[in-house]
């Protein structure tokens, strides 16, 4: 369509133009395509650059290439259309065709301000070339373009460009200088969603340095922004920024709401947004223990990035599937994506950081020479802290350093203080392994793992079906939203799996256990709610409740079963409602905590025997754990026996020995009425009686040895008729402490106080 064409056409509708500028000065590119209608090519450039806001660069880049073809063009505005659809082709993969568009438009472009977009657009194409000072010298250019026009907009994305060039430099100061500068220049200049984008490339970067609250801050506000602007960027950018950061808190729950979102935000075509949500889904789906979804995720992700021809991105992809093959145990493929991602990420230092620590971490679970990986990683940090530390503590573990050493104990220390959970829980795995140990265990045995590296399985140990049963169900049931009620006879563990539950629920507050049995009707409601001074005659001072102080986190109850009626219809009401007064108050609070409860009677009967209301069964019974008696658990007792050897050798600064075949036997043969208190006892008592290398037969205790009548003091004798009378009776009531009681004559507490004495 000839030039001479167009004015006809804008002369009819000049009030419908204005208006579209005027939406895409104040940035509210939505609105500018609603306004320019569908036969607005006088408006052209107008549309690209409001389909370029949207992020919807396909529609883009074929709007400038009909305008480019429909007839002579000023030259002015061809080179404009040109630069727009540079842009457009970058962001689609196609970097050779947009330095062509580039190339073209330098010859035709005769207004300032053309000149300073064709600046930032090359200068722009460079950084993502990873030609670091042919962009430095192009935003020269645009800055003095845009300082001749006092052109506001374009220094303030001269800022946002001067920032990306900082990061991927390690500079992190200049970056958050940068930044800084571009949203104050935003913000005084009205444009909202320019202001949305600062804000949320300032939030990705306080979260890459540990400032996880100032992140959440900042892309929140970006989120907010956009929606009231309908901006699909609030989920595709700002929503899956926010996604990472609670990600990396370890909010599994609140991060997945984020990343569906995006996702729906983003649809189903191979494009950027697309390869993103990938990316997090992947990273979501290894912290909940899915290591093999994490890989196809991350497996998708880099087709996409390969389909854009975006080396970067899918280096980032290859990284993250690394390590999702890494915690599958297949260290080989491991190794090759970490090496695959090397080769795309080497134009950028960041990326070839985080590529060698994943191949540093494949060789170290291989038991192969890893410290030229983390040498390599540290030369690239820069001045990022927390990958500083996590390059660090593999070089130092494949130099064969222990835990106890003081260069791994504080590169250790600076990754738990940055707050990366997944980070720190790789670094732990990392510990466990170190540059001698073979490679990680499967899934299946991944509570022996984590409970060996310290993590957030609270020694729980086992390799047993049932507790691999536990391990699969744990993380699924600890991201549900749920109450949990762990089942379980006395001294199976229900309290670790209660902390295990918290750990893996990614809530930050406290976990706060009680006993049922400290839930008294006289001080029930101050207990569980607290009270307000002068509630009552020692009332002195304001006392938060149980239910205060696990603000955020969760409160255990143990023994649930033996709570009064009284106790058990305030607890089913605070279930049911999630609010509380304290003692003596009148404002009524919101809870937000998670309760887990145990018995160690099945709670049917309980209420068969009329000594617990039915509805309180039912609402505690959503979300049911069971766990096995230890005599169920075949040779965890031998594993569990070995770690127990360990742990309290390593406290008394002795040598652990061994554990015999004969006593290997006796274990496997006790019926363990006590479970795994009774084993953790029978194991400290023992190890004081070994003196040599190995633990034999007669250093257990004599019910062990089936020798509960040997001939002894009148004490050892009475105690030893009390251990077997105390294991008879929780046997019979299947590890029921209160039943067992009544049965020996015994309060609860008396029960409790005589095993301590006898160590039963």
């Amino acid at each position: 369509m000839p030039h001479s064409a167009l004015r006809p056409l804008v002369d009819r509708a000049p009030a419908r133009l204005r208006r579209a500028r005027a939406a895409l000065v104040t940035g509210q590119p939505g609105l500018a395509l609603a306004a320019l209608g569908q036969r607005a090519e006088s408006a052209a450039i107008w549309r690209v650059e409001a389909l370029l806001a949207l992020g919807r660069e396909r529609e883009a880049l074929a709007a400038a290439s009909r305008a480019l073809h429909s007839g002579p063009l000023p030259p002015d505005l061809a080179a404009r259309l040109r630069i727009a659809r540079a842009e457009a082709l970058l962001e689609t993969g196609r970097a050779d065709a947009a330095a062509a568009d580039l190339r073209r438009a330098a010859s035709l472009a005769s207004e300032e301000r053309t000149r300073v977009r064709l600046a930032l657009a090359e200068a722009r194409l460079a950084w993502r070339s990873g030609q670091a000072a042919r962009a430095t010298e192009a935003l020269g250019r645009a800055r003095e373009g845009a300082g001749r026009e006092r052109w506001g907009a374009a220094l303030a994305v001269v800022h946002g460009l001067e920032a990306d060039l900082a990061r991927d430099a390690g500079r992190l100061g200049e970056c958050q200088e940068a930044l800084a500068r571009r949203i104050e220049l935003w913000r005084s200049l009205g444009r909202a969603d320019a202001l949305a984008a600062a804000l949320a490339d300032r939030g990705e970067l306080l979260a890459y340095l540990g400032g996880w609250r100032e992140a959440a801050i900042d892309l929140e506000q970006a989120a907010a922004i956009w929606r009231r602007l309908e901006d699909p960027r609030a989920g595709s950018v700002a929503g899956l920024r926010l996604a990472g950061v609670r990600l990396a808190q370890g909010e599994l729950e609140a991060a997945r709401r984020e990343v569906d979102r995006a996702r729906a935000a983003a649809g189903s075509g191979a494009d950027r947004r697309r390869a993103e949500v990938l990316l997090l889904e992947s990273d979501l789906a290894l912290a909940g223990g899915q290591a093999a979804v994490s890989e196809t995720e991350a497996e998708e992700a880099a087709r996409v990035f390969q389909s854009l021809r975006d080396r970067e991105g899918e280096a980032r992809a290859r990284v993250r599937r690394s390590q999702a093959l890494l915690a599958q145990g297949r260290v080989d493929e491991a190794l090759r994506e970490a090496e695959r991602a090397l080769q795309y990420g080497r134009r950028r230092p960041d990326l070839v950081m985080l590529a060698a620590i994943a191949r540093g971490r494949a060789l170290l679970h291989a038991g192969r020479p890893a410290a030229g990986a983390f040498e390599r990683a540290l030369a690239t940090a820069g001045a990022r802290p927390a990958f500083r530390a996590v390059a660090a503590l593999g070089l130092a573990l494949a130099q064969g350093l222990g835990p106890e050493d003081e260069a791994v104990a504080h590169a250790l220390a600076e990754v738990d203080a940055w707050g990366d959970r997944r980070i720190l829980a790789y670094a732990r795995a990392d510990l466990r392994i170190g540059a001698a140990d073979p490679a990680p265990a499967p899934a299946a045995v991944v509570l022996e793992t984590a409970a060996s590296a310290g993590g957030p399985l609270h020694g729980l140990l086992g390799r047993s079906a049932a507790m691999r049963a536990l391990c699969d169900r744990l993380p699924r049931f600890a991201r549900s939203h749920g109450d949990v009620h762990v089942s379980g006879e006395t001294g199976t563990g229900k309290e670790q799996v209660a902390q295990a539950l918290h750990a893996l629920s990614g809530r930050r507050g406290a976990f706060v256990p009680v006993s049922a049995a400290e839930l008294h009707d006289g001080t029930l409601h101050s207990t569980l709610f607290g009270h307000v001074r002068g509630a009552f005659t020692d009332a002195h001072r304001d006392r938060a409740g149980l239910v205060e102080r696990a603000e955020g986190g969760t409160l255990f109850i143990d023994e649930v079963q033996d709570l009064s009626p009284r106790a058990q219809g305030v607890l089913l009401r605070f279930l049911q409602e999630r609010r509380y007064e304290r003692f003596g108050d009148t404002v009524v609070r919101e809870a937000d905590v998670r309760v887990v409860t145990a018995s160690n009677v099945a709670l049917q009967e309980k209420v068969a025997r009329r000594e617990l209301r039915a509805d309180v069964m039912h609402r505690l019974h959503q979300l049911v754990l069971e766990l096995p008696p230890l005599r169920d658990r075949g040779d965890d007792v031998l594993l569990l026996a070995r770690a127990f050897l360990r742990r309290f050798a390593a406290r008394d600064g002795r040598p652990c020995p061994e554990l015999s075949a004969a006593a290997a036997s006796a274990l496997r043969a006790h019926a363990w009425p006590g479970n795994v208190r009774e084993l953790m006892n029978a194991m400290r008592r023992a190890l004081v009686e070994v003196a040599g290398p190995a633990l034999l037969p007669e250093h257990l205790p004599p019910e062990l040895r089936g020798e509960a009548g040997v001939a002894g003091t009148l004490a050892e004798r009475v105690a030893r008729v009390e251990r077997a009378a105390i294991a008879e009776a929780l046997l019979r009531s299947g590890g029921n402490h209160a039943q067992a009681a009544r049965e020996l004559g015994l309060t609860r507490q008396g029960l409790a106080k005589k095993q301590r004495r006898l160590g039963c």
